[in-house]
């Protein structure tokens, strides 16, 4: 008998649709595989998020240091905060190394890598001057008000331009974010600048403890609302009153009223300004005892 086409057009017929499926299949993984655009979006957002990190990471051994660091070692205070910098720097260069994340990206590290040798230097600079002051006082060779009067000076003019350069490429770094978003919103969550500004209700949770400051000023804030205040040849009971981020401690005895305005505060350390009995600003810190 003879063999009539639909023998093998049946066989065909059964097989060619998987062959079509299986193919198609092989295309469709690897394009969601090896799709360049959606590796790209993954890899930017891997190393903005690891960008994150670091700096997370300098910010809390910032504030680790001034409390780990004996008083009296202004040196290894000036070492360790060197060090903090140079490591974030080099640690945004390597990242800029990394061949499969936007370029845009690498603009933005290009800038963080600027800032922080800017940063590094102005720290430098400004520990070294600090140091030659308080130096010249243990000497005798000016007098503690003079020395805090200097110190003061430097400090308000170390953190504008510490604030500066911290700030100064906030708005293109966040167009270059938005870009970023357009981009890649198909494939990765958002790229964002994170604020961090401390809420008021942040603050009084953590406001109250004992704090000891740089100057061996022993402040014991209740939850209640009062306190102790000691200090050499000093002590007195307060209460206390906090708006915002300004910490008004007022003395039982006299009714004198001491100001701290609130800078930053954490479990370990809060930094602040008060203003001295001449007039004069002055940054302090206080350790967490």
């Amino acid at each position: 008998m003879p063999l009539r086409s639909e023998h093998f057009i049946t066989p065909i017929k059964l097989v060619l649709p998987g062959i079509i499926v299986s193919v198609i299949g092989l295309f469709a993984s690897n394009y969601i595989f090896n799709n360049p655009e959606k590796n790209k979006a993954k890899a930017t957002f891997a190393t903005w998020k690891v960008i994150n990190q670091f700096e997370n990471i300098l910010e809390k051994n910032s504030d680790l240091l001034p409390c780990n660091t004996p008083s009296n070692d202004q040196l290894q205070l000036k070492k360790d905060f060197i060090h903090l910098y140079e490591m974030t720097r080099q640690n945004m260069a390597d990242l800029k190394d990394e061949e499969k994340i936007d370029k845009r990206l690498s603009a933005i590290l290009n800038m963080k890598i600027d800032s922080y040798t800017e940063l590094k230097k102005l720290t430098e600079a400004f520990l070294d001057s600090a140091q030659f002051v308080m130096t010249a006082a243990d000497r005798g060779d000016i007098s503690g008000q003079e020395k805090n009067y200097r110190i003061s000076q430097m400090q308000s003019k170390y953190v504008i331009e510490l604030a500066h350069v911290a700030t100064r490429d906030t708005t293109v770094i966040k167009n270059i974010l938005n870009e970023l978003n357009q981009s890649y919103s198909s494939y990765v969550d958002s790229f964002v600048v994170v604020q961090k500004i401390q809420s008021p209700e942040e603050i009084k949770k953590l406001v109250p403890g004992s704090w000891l400051t740089t100057d061996k000023v022993t402040i014991k804030i209740e939850a209640d609302g009062t306190g102790n205040w000691e200090q050499p040849n000093t002590e007195f009971d307060f209460t206390w009153a906090l708006k915002n981020s300004t910490l008004t401690i007022k003395n039982k005895n006299t009714g004198k009223e001491i100001v701290l305005e609130i800078i930053k505060i954490s479990d370990h350390l809060v930094t602040f300004v008060i203003t001295d009995q001449n007039g004069n600003e002055m940054f302090a810190n206080a350790c967490r005892i």
